[in-house]
């Protein structure tokens, strides 16, 4: 990536300097060859010191974006990875630092260079190895996520001011998916019996990027109730990691789930057939991402292309944040939308993040019916004089009150960098709020609106930074090093009547949606004629609910307001595993942030042993549950509002004590007091429990459908939701049907 490629884009403290960059310096990257996310490389950065020279005083730095996961450098092992070292042809001696806030965002931490002893001349070079494999490391790992404008920033501060400008620099790299590892089946959610509907799969490499790296085949298998049509012949080329691989047909209405075998055995979510069409589709959106405009990875095009094409979204939206938007990103974003808007096959919105600190409101997305649009920004600080501060909004009560009156304009509130404060809610443009995404899980916000008396639905999406919207994945952690996430985005499933922005808009305004955690779970909550959203009048109702999962269920829970009604059984309770128990753990499960809570610990038994152990619905890349003796295990575990989990089976006498002990919370229990009736152990808090069980003796359903009279619903407006968990972790919430007991 040159310098007039990077430039305008989230510059460097104090600007970039375009006219003195060739007199700073310059750097050159080498190999510039593609890298397969994940993999392990080594780079060089040769550095030409400019006309200013470099003195005792002077530093360079080299910068990657704050989302980028690649390894952090390390300076002291040789032999290990992320091995960095660096050295001159010049008369000085020089040292390798690591300053984890040393620019400003997205720029943030560096890799500082900085003279011991002596100086060095223009013309004198230095040469940076990141990976240096010469004394044995393997290199360092490259982020984990396909990049095509992935690249370091090579600054200096050549005169001590504390102010990094660029140097003149040909620095960047492409990041592309590795090999297939898994695929995986997507088809519609809804279909009609005898209508046939396509069956795609995708493959995907170890990181969960869709990947065009694959010359095997998958395979569809026959499914009772369905016929199978398989293509001609099998797909020779898998752009964007996807490809269609037949059609099927539903013979008879229910709930299907489609396999796969050839080079992967692949799974499909669950298709839904009626013998009448339904009156209102289902599709999936994830309308919550952005670009390296902002904070985030790639073009709009790329962003919008993914989505569409190998996330398989039906809707998207951009969503970057204000305070670093510059002029030249939204006129990006504003001709991407439009040109990617196809009603029918993939509906886009025009939007982006109002971002002002959470004492002013916190993190809201504006989302416009048009294809343009006026930014309002809660802050232009960043922007160096490229944006009018008369348009700033600072609060969000300020950009509300520009936007009242509108039909076309939609605020729904979030957790993210800034988490919202539901003081500043305002019914009349904030029909819904994100209560899922890969910062976190956030159940809270969905009970203080109801402890709140608001009437406002619930939606899912990505807050992606990883250019993959639609399909976001963990990343990897490396402590003050870059911003990480630790969980799948989410999704949000929209009952609307057509692929079309008015229908899409006029769902989302009605509130006929419900989030999940990121996969096609399908939720249907009916009330007589009423649906998920509605807001009918009532005595006595009686809830009919669906629920598809994508994996066994492990909990369901009825809601009116914030307290659970009814739990519906899924498994025999006469029939559990003899020695097996399940335990899981969740924090944190109180805002007002998307926190993360460290569970490191350990699991122990008194007396016997422990037979078997498997970790369940762990998402955070490097966390795991290890044996360490026959009757102790480690845990290594970091939630943010999800839950982790171990099912173990024991070999213990009676008398066995069963010791849970972590950073976050501990106990001790007889093991014979454990019974298939879950048992809680919380904190004063209660922003964290574990949930201790009897396994069942049978694998759960994946599908559920239950009916539940309620016969004390109090006067007034009762919220009735439902929360579902499944046994791999992944969450879906219906938004509430508002019931008013007149």
């Amino acid at each position: 990536m040159t310098q007039d490629e990077t430039s305008g884009r989230n510059d460097t403290h104090g600007g970039s300097m375009m006219n003195l960059s060739s007199r700073i310096g310059s750097a050159l990257v080498s190999p510039q060859t593609p890298v397969p996310a994940g993999s392990m490389a080594s780079w060089t950065i040769s550095i030409v010191v400019g006309d200013y020279g470099f003195g005792h005083y002077s530093k360079l730095a080299v910068f990657r974006r704050s989302v980028c996961d690649m390894e952090a450098p390390q300076f002291d092992v040789p032999w290990a990875s992320g091995f960095t070292t660096v050295e001159t042809d010049g008369d000085a001696s020089l040292a390798l630092s690591f300053e984890p806030r040393i620019n400003i965002a997205p720029w943030r931490a560096g890799i500082v260079i900085s003279s011991t002893k002596g100086m060095l001349q223009p013309g004198d070079k230095i040469t940076l190895r990141l990976g240096d494999r010469r004394q044995g490391s393997p290199g360092i790992r490259a982020q984990t996520f396909p990049d095509s404008l992935h690249a370091f920033r090579v600054c200096a501060d050549c005169m001590s001011m504390g102010r990094y400008l660029e140097l003149q620099q040909d620095t960047g790299v492409t990041i592309v998916a590795g090999p297939a590892c898994r695929a995986e089946l997507i088809v519609p959610s809804r279909v009609t019996v005898g209508d046939a509907f396509d069956v795609k799969a995708r493959v995907c490499d170890h990181w969960g990027n869709p990947t065009s790296s694959f010359s095997g085949t998958v395979s569809l298998l026959p499914t009772e109730g369905l016929t199978i049509d398989p293509p001609p012949s099998p797909p020779s080329a898998w752009p964007r990691g996807v490809a269609d691989i037949g059609a099927a047909t539903a013979q008879r209405s229910g709930i299907f789930y489609l396999t796969a075998t050839g080079h992967f055995e692949a799974k499909s979510n669950p298709v839904t057939a009626s013998i009448e069409a339904p009156s209102a589709s289902l599709f999936w959106s994830d309308m919550h991402g952005q670009t390296y405009s902002t904070a985030g990875t790639g073009t709009v095009e790329e962003f919008l292309s993914f989505s569409r094409d190998s996330a398989l979204m039906d809707v998207a939206s951009w969503q970057g944040n204000d305070f670093q938007l510059p002029p030249e990103g939204w006129q990006e974003t504003q001709r991407e939308i439009k040109r990617f808007h196809e009603p029918g096959r993939f509906v886009t919105f025009l939007g982006y993040e109002h971002s002002p600190h959470r004492p002013r409101g916190g993190d809201h997305n504006v989302y416009f019916l048009g294809d343009e649009a006026k930014v309002f920004r809660s802050s232009v600080l960043q922007l160096d004089g490229r944006a009018d501060p008369a348009d700033q909004r600072i609060s969000t009560s300020d950009v509300a009150e520009e936007f009242q009156g509108r039909s076309d304009v939609m605020l729904i509130p979030h957790v993210g960098g800034r988490a919202c404060d539901l003081d500043y809610f305002d019914s009349e443009l904030m029909p819904a709020m994100e209560i899922c995404s890969h910062h976190g899980r956030f159940p809270w916000l969905a009970i203080e609106a109801m402890r709140r008396g608001l009437v406002v639905g619930f939606i899912g999406a990505s807050d992606d930074h990883t250019g993959r919207l639609g399909l976001t994945s963990p990343t990897l952690t490396f402590p003050a090093w870059n911003t990480t996430f630790d969980l799948t985005g989410g999704y949000t499933g929209i009952y609307a009547e057509s692929l079309t922005r008015e229908s899409i808009w006029n769902a989302i305004k009605s509130r006929h949606c419900f989030a999940t955690s990121g996969q096609r779970i399908v939720l249907d909550v009916r009330m007589g004629d009423a649906m998920m959203g509605d807001v009918v009048d009532g005595i006595s109702p009686t809830l009919n609910v669906s629920i598809a999962g994508t994996a066994p269920l492990l909990d369901v829970a009825l809601m009116r307001g914030t307290e659970v009604i009814h739990k519906p059984r899924l498994t025999d309770p006469h029939q559990h595993a003899k020695h097996g128990y399940l335990l899981y753990w969740r924090g944190p499960k109180l805002g007002p942030t998307a926190g993360k809570m460290n569970w490191n610990g350990r699991i122990s038994l008194s007396h016997g042993r422990i037979v078997g152990f498997e970790k369940f619905a762990f998402e955070k890349l490097g966390d795991d549950v290890t044996r360490t003796s026959a009757n102790a295990l480690e845990i290594r575990s970091t939630t943010a509002g999800d839950i982790d989990g171990v099912a173990i089976e024991l070999d213990a006498p009676a008398d066995a004590e069963l010791s849970f002990s972590t950073s976050a919370l501990s106990f001790r229990l007889p093991v014979a007091e454990i019974d298939d009736s879950a048992k809680v152990y919380d904190s004063a808090e209660k922003d964290r429990e574990v949930i201790i069980k009897k396994a069942p003796g049978t694998i759960p359903p994946r599908t559920l459908e239950f009916s539940f009279s309620d016969s004390t619903p109090a006067a007034g407006i009762n919220p009735y939701w439902i929360a579902v968990l499944q046994c791999d972790g992944h969450e879906a919430w219906s938004s509430p049907i508002y019931l008013n007991v007149v």
